[in-house]
C-alpha cells in the first residue's frame, strides 16, 4: 500500500488563512485524509514561516490533521521567503520560492510517494482516497486540471459547508457547480461553445481550452497538467522551472506510468484564485488561430502537446452522461485537428 509524504507551502497571513479555514478542512473530509489506510505511516509537510506556524498550529482543522497522521512543520527563513520584490530585483520569478519548497521537500522526505498540494486549493471528498488507490496500482504519476474559481465569490460558499472548522465534505458535482458559477476571468477568456469555437481569444498565455456545454459542465484541455503526486523512484528530482513546468519532462508521450484524472466524479480540485490575478496575461487586441500556433510552438514540448490531446470532464449536478461522452469525443477531435493545423502551419515533428 502506498506511504504518502503529503507537501504543502503555506505563508502570507491571506493563504494561511484560507488553508486552515478552507483547503485543509476539505482535504479531511471522510473520503480524503481519513480514508487513507496507511495514513499512520505517511506525513503531512508544512513549508510555512513561524508566524504563520503559530495561526496554523490554532486552528482546529489542523488539530484534526494531527491526530489522524504524523505532521512535520518545517519553518522557512526570512531569507527563504522573500517578497516578490525582492525576488524581482534578484531575477527570480514568482514561482522561485514554490520550486526551492518542492526541491527541498524531495531531498528530505523519505517516503515512496509524493503528494504536491496547494494552500489555496479545494479538493472534493474522495480525491485523495483515489489518489491512493492509483499510486497503489503501480502509476509513477497522476496529473490533474485544477480550474480557476474567483475567490472572492466562491469563498463564502465553501465557509457554509465547513463543520466545525474542521471538514468539509465537498462533493465533486457541487464543487463543479461552484467552478461554472465562478470560473475566474482567464478561464472565461479561454472557453469555447460547444457548438463552435470562439473565433478569438483574449489572453497572451493560452495553455488551456475550456469548453463548455449547460447539459453537462465542461471539458479542459491543457497544455500544462499539475502532478498531484508521483512515485519517488521515478528520477524526478531534477527538474529546473516548477512541477507544472518541466517536472514531468523525463516521461515520453504514450507512456503508460502517468494516470490521468480525467473524470471529476473520481478526483475534482479547484484553485481558488483572487479576482485580480492574472492581468499580465490579458490581451487587449483578439488573438487568433496564427497567435495561438506559434504560442504552442513556443511554449510547448511533445508532452505538453500529448497532454493537451486528453479530454478532463468536470460533472455538473445536471450532468447527462450520454452528452459528456458526445461533447468529450468532440472536443477531442476538435483540439487534434487544432494540433494538426498548428504542426502544419510551423513545421511541428509532434
Amino acid at each position: 500500500m502506498a506511504k504518502l509524504d503529503i507537501i504543502n507551502l503555506v505563508y502570507g497571513e491571506k493563504f494561511t488563512r484560507f488553508f486552515v479555514d478552507i483547503s485543509l478542512p476539505s482535504q479531511l473530509s471522510p473520503g480524503n485524509i481519513p480514508s487513507l489506510r496507511e495514513r499512520g505511516e505517511s506525513c503531512y509537510n508544512i513549508y510555512t514561516t513561524a508566524a504563520d506556524a503559530a495561526t496554523i498550529q490554532a486552528a482546529p482543522s489542523y488539530r484534526l490533521l494531527a491526530s489522524l497522521m504524523p505532521v512535520n512543520l518545517v519553518i522557512l527563513s526570512a531569507e527563504q521567503i522573500r517578497s516578490p520584490e525582492e525576488r524581482a530585483q534578484q531575477g527570480q520569478t514568482v514561482w522561485s520560492v514554490l520550486s526551492m519548497v518542492h526541491k527541498m521537500a524531495i531531498e528530505q522526505t523519505r517516503t515512496e510517494h509524493l503528494v504536491f498540494l496547494a494552500p489555496d486549493w479545494v479538493i472534493a471528498d474522495g480525491s485523495l482516497g483515489m489518489i491512493e488507490r492509483r499510486l497503489d496500482q503501480g502509476y509513477e504519476a497522476i496529473v490533474i486540471s485544477a480550474p480557476r474559481i474567483e475567490w472572492e465569490g466562491a469563498e463564502p460558499l465553501f465557509r457554509a459547508w465547513v463543520v466545525n472548522g474542521e471538514y468539509l465534505a465537498l462533493p465533486g458535482r457541487v464543487l463543479v457547480d461552484i467552478m461554472l458559477k465562478h470560473l475566474h476571468w482567464l478561464h472565461q477568456a479561454l472557453t469555447h461553445d460547444m457548438r463552435w469555437y470562439a473565433d478569438v481569444i483574449r489572453v497572451n498565455w493560452p495553455s488551456l481550452m475550456l469548453w463548455r456545454h449547460p447539459e453537462i459542465g465542461f471539458i479542459v484541455h491543457s497544455a500544462h497538467l499539475h502532478p498531484v503526486a508521483v512515485k519517488r523512484s521515478s528520477g524526478h528530482a531534477g527538474f529546473t522551472t516548477t512541477i507544472d513546468g518541466d517536472y514531468l519532462s523525463h516521461f515520453t508521450p504514450g507512456t503508460d506510468k502517468i494516470y490521468f484524472a480525467t473524470d471529476s466524479d473520481e478526483l475534482c480540485i479547484s484553485d481558488i484564485t483572487p479576482r485580480g490575478y492574472g492581468q499580465e496575461y490579458r490581451s487587449d487586441q483578439p488573438l487568433g488561430i496564427f497567435y495561438l500556433a506559434h504560442w504552442i510552438q513556443q511554449n510547448t514540448t511533445p508532452i505538453n502537446r500529448w497532454f493537451m490531446e486528453q479530454s478532463f470532464l468536470f460533472k455538473s449536478s445536471g450532468c447527462k452522461d450520454e452528452v459528456m461522452a458526445t461533447c468529450s469525443q468532440i472536443s477531442r477531435q476538435r483540439t487534434a485537428n487544432l494540433l494538426t493545423l498548428c504542426r502544419s502551419l510551423l513545421g511541428l515533428s509532434s
